[in-house]
């Protein structure tokens, strides 16, 4: 017998605590665990409202850390949720005390076979075969370059000519909105991959005739970029990275050379590598 999880709703977001995972329609977020564990402990707490010391005594047991461990989750779990300090529509902070929740919230009932109990509605059922067909002809029907579907299957990134540059646009299926996010020098080879919770994007911007690969990364929560840049030369083991916010740096980097084909590893961040597959020099896959 399967044994029933509890879940949380949060205004529109359902959050359920044993996987870390914020989920609003198709929308999914993994987020980081101590996140996970500091709005676990306010939605437990009486009135949503906990002081900085009972929150770092409930989420960091036994650890010695100081409140800026707590600041940077407090401001990761507005982010994620789209919230902001400054017109708090979730977390409020109390000045001098601690934290409390804000927004709506209840528990639900997080039976495993709730879901595929619904699916069985036949209208429901029908309305799901005609969300695949239509995301099917998008992906099939767009003008300019083939769209690549994010693994939620709610967004669509793909390439547009427009006016003589070329462009990455990103569509929402389920908001019915096109949003265009950059725009560049056309590019050697049109290729987007996503990362495998939706939440960034990296795509292809290497120009024909220059001496290095450049790959931009889009970042969906933060809505901010960054480029990465390599040589095409074959004595390198780094890849420059540049975010506007940050100071350039050095990502770890290494290839595997198979006849035509290269493999790059280019190490993103912690446990978050990006696989650039090129083909006789020119990059033709992303895998992240």
């Amino acid at each position: 017998m399967s044994q029933t999880k509890q879940l949380y709703k949060i205004k529109d977001w359902i959050f359920d605590p044993q996987v870390s995972e914020l989920s609003r329609g198709t929308d999914q977020i993994i987020i980081p665990n101590k996140v996970a564990q500091v709005l676990l402990a306010l939605l437990e707490a009486p009135n949503g409202m906990m002081t900085k010391q009972e929150l770092m005594e409930s989420v960091w047991k036994n650890t010695i850390v100081t409140g800026n461990s707590l600041d940077k989750s407090i401001s990761g779990l507005r982010k994620f949720l789209g919230d902001s300090s400054v017109n708090p529509q979730y977390i409020e902070t109390l000045p001098r005390k601690g934290y409390r929740l804000i927004a709506d919230y209840e528990k639900l009932d997080g039976n495993p076979f709730l879901r595929s109990r619904r699916l069985r509605n036949p209208f429901m059922v029908i309305a799901a075969v005609m969300t695949i067909c239509i995301i099917a002809i998008k992906l099939l029907s767009n003008n300019s370059h083939k769209g690549v579907l994010a693994p939620n299957g709610n967004l669509i990134a793909s390439f547009e000519r427009d006016q003589g540059k070329d462009m990455l646009k990103i569509e929402n299926l389920r908001l019915q909105s096109n949003n265009k996010i950059d725009s560049f020098p056309e590019p050697e080879t049109y290729v987007i991959g996503w990362s495998k919770d939706s939440s960034k994007l990296i795509y292809n911007t290497t120009e024909k005739g220059k001496d290095f690969y450049s790959l931009r990364i889009y970042n969906l929560i933060s809505n901010s970029l960054e480029f990465i840049k390599f040589s095409r030369e074959d004595d390198f083991d780094l890849s420059e990275i540049l975010n506007v916010n940050k100071p350039k740096s050095n990502l770890e980097h290494y290839k595997v050379i198979l006849e035509n084909n290269t493999v790059h590893y280019i190490v993103y961040a912690q446990k978050d590598t990006i696989k650039v597959l090129l083909n006789q020099g020119v990059i033709e896959d992303f895998q992240w």
